[in-house]
Parts: structure tokens; sequence; C-alpha cells
């Protein structure tokens, strides 16, 4: 099984490696060709290293636990490891694309209009509010209040 792996990092390979810690040639997670491949088809270090930690989850869950002259190593907890690995992979995939999740505030909207200017609040709908055309148009610009209204 062909593994290569340099502590400087200068590769992308490297620093997948790094990432999912396959890291030691006496027991390779993944052959070069599979990370490659990976690294082929996803466009940053960290999603190729999320796709490298599904595959070795995949692999993990094909597994079972042995005990060999009383030594035994538990699938379960190597899996348990790896799934934190990827829910942190992918929390950081996420900040690298710039994607966040929504932050919602009731007073968001307010401290929004404060910070631009905006000194008063947007009008609330009341049946007949905007019967005088003149009074209406006040709230036509897009930065309530300014206008005069």
């Amino acid at each position: 099984m062909p593994f290569t792996f340099n502590d400087d990092l200068s590769t992308t390979r490297d620093k997948v490696r790094a990432r999912i810690g396959d890291i030691d040639s006496g027991n390779v997670l993944m052959q070069d060709a599979t990370v490659d491949a990976y690294i082929t088809e996803h466009t940053s270090v960290v999603r190729a290293s999320i796709a490298c930690v599904r595959f070795i989850l995949g692999a993990l869950a094909r597994s079972t636990t042995r005990n060999v002259l009383g030594i035994s190593g538990s699938i379960a907890e190597a899996t348990a490891n790896y799934q934190i690995m990827l829910t942190d992979l992918e929390r950081e995939a996420v900040t690298d694309t710039g994607i966040e999740s929504p932050s919602l505030s009731i007073a968001s909207v307010n401290a929004l209009n404060t910070a631009n200017g905006v000194s008063k609040a947007p009008p609330r709908f009341q049946s007949g509010m905007f019967d005088n055309e003149q009074d209406a148009s006040a709230y036509d610009s897009p930065d309530w209040g300014s206008n005069g209204g």
C-alpha cells in the first residue's frame, strides 16, 4: 500500500494526512491514490479531509472489535473519535466558505436602524394610515424618517 507523508507539509496530500491523523507509515489508513482522488475532487484541504474522514468511518463501520492475546482494540472508540473530527472539519468548512449560521435576535433590526442613523421605527399598518398622500411620501425612502416624516 503506497504511503507518503512529510512533516514539512509541503504537499496538499501531506496537509490532508496531517488533518486526518494518517501520518504513521506503520498504521496506514488510506493509500496515496485514494487521498489524491479526494484532493482532485474537492476544492480545498478541509473538504478533501472531510471526504477522507468519511472514507475512514466507512472502513471502520465494516470492521469488528478484535481481541488477540488479551489485547483488544475498540472500533467504537475510533469511530467516535473520527465522528468528532468530522464534525469539527465540517464546521471549519462552513467557516471557510463564508457561510454563517443565521443569528436571530429581536433587537437586531432596531440595532441596525440605530447603526444606520434611523431615528424612528418603520410604521406599523393601521387602517387609513396612508389616506393622505403627503404623509405617505415620508416613508417612501429606505431611510425612514429622513424625509421629515
